[in-house]
């Protein structure tokens, strides 16, 4: 793992040789608190107002173990009421010089992360790859990327009363993959046979930029 790498993952993965290896090589984490967990607290970290206001409850050095460990890990433990959840999360962090809130945050984009990758598993087929070895499944990867982030450029350009779900269009696109139509069209009259003419005598814009 790089230096100066961040990790966001969940608290099922409760690994403090880990942790450990991780603080010594400089590489940072961020995850909630385990149940199992045995805390001591240390010390409490001064909290700005504005931390307060976002959200932010405490801000402490810990030291973190379980019970059946003798070598406790000194971690920050923040905890963090969400207002739109209602509900309070404790992080946990290697993390020194990153404020309270931003750690939070942080966290909170691990699930969008998670979300990107299910839409990518659900609707791109992105489940198995093609080669075993490091290039393939970066090349493998950044497609699946791309593809999404035009479909979702596409899918946000669109002006219907009601925009199509995003696994419409995925099937759409790979039903009609090799034939010259308008995606929009293709939306809006599926079954239409005079969409499915001749190839066009110039190559199609993706997006109304002006001509291609």
């Amino acid at each position: 793992m790089v230096k100066g790498t961040i990790l966001l993952f969940d608290n099922a993965y409760l690994n403090y040789e880990m942790y450990r290896h991780w603080i010594k090589t400089g590489v940072g984490f961020v995850t909630r608190l385990h149940g199992q967990s045995v805390v001591q607290v240390l010390e409490d970290r001064l909290v700005s107002q504005a931390a307060l206001e976002a959200g932010v409850l405490k801000d402490q050095w810990i030291l973190l173990g379980r019970a059946d460990q003798t070598e406790p890990v000194k971690l920050r433990l923040i905890t963090f009421y969400d207002e739109d959840l209602k509900r309070t999360f404790e992080f946990i962090t290697n993390l020194t010089q990153l404020g309270p809130v931003n750690i939070a945050q942080a966290y909170k984009q691990r699930w969008q992360i998670e979300l990107l990758f299910k839409r990518l598993k659900q609707n791109l087929k992105f489940t198995d790859f093609l080669g075993d070895n490091e290039n393939a499944i970066n090349i493998q990867i950044w497609c699946a990327l791309i593809a999404d982030l035009l479909v979702t450029i596409k899918r946000k350009s669109f002006n219907f009363r009601i925009v199509p779900a995003y696994s419409n269009i995925v099937g759409l696109i790979r039903l009609h993959l090799m034939r010259y139509v308008d995606l929009k069209e293709l939306l809006l009259c599926p079954d239409d046979p005079p969409l499915f003419g001749s190839p066009p005598t110039q190559q199609l814009a993706l997006f109304n930029s002006g001509p291609p």
